[in-house]
């Protein structure tokens, strides 16, 4: 999975982590709304993918 791959070799994941954690209310919030977006794209690609769907993940999303 390209977009799980980039996200381990750019390590976002563990500086966003970080975040959770920040005294700011709202950057809190923010980091939430973006963890859980992360996770509906890659569960929409998962999905595309298995069903012998050829999206990639500049499609998932799309309008």
């Amino acid at each position: 999975m390209v977009f799980g791959f980039s996200l381990q070799e750019t390590d976002i994941g563990r500086h966003v982590n970080q975040l959770r954690k920040h005294s700011s209310n709202g950057v809190r919030r923010l980091v939430k709304l973006l963890v859980r977006k992360w996770k509906e794209i890659v569960d929409e690609w998962v999905r595309l993918n298995q069903s012998g769907g050829t999206a990639s993940l500049m499609d998932v999303g799309a309008p």
